[in-house]
């Protein structure tokens, strides 16, 4: 099992994805890729004061909206911005 993730900081969840059920080789491929999109900018990052960074797009930030807690901030960001 290969694992990638970000440290969101004290108090925030860290996001993680798992590379399950697949060889090795694959999974260090498909997470090469994924953290290749981040860097470059084709994936966003979702920015959350409750729960810290999570990849996302704009579409997914709305969903996230309407569950927004009454003083949390949430943000797209990019890796760049970072």
């Amino acid at each position: 099992m290969l694992t990638i993730g970000f440290s969101a900081g004290p108090g925030l969840f860290d996001w993680h994805f798992h590379f399950l059920d697949e060889p090795i080789d694959e999974a260090i491929e498909k997470a090469s890729s994924l953290i290749d999109e981040i860097i470059s900018g084709r994936v966003a990052l979702i920015y959350s004061s409750v729960l810290g960074y999570f990849p996302g797009d704009a579409e997914d930030m709305e969903g996230n909206m309407k569950y927004r807690e009454p003083d949390e901030i949430i943000e797209l960001r990019y890796w760049r911005d970072l």
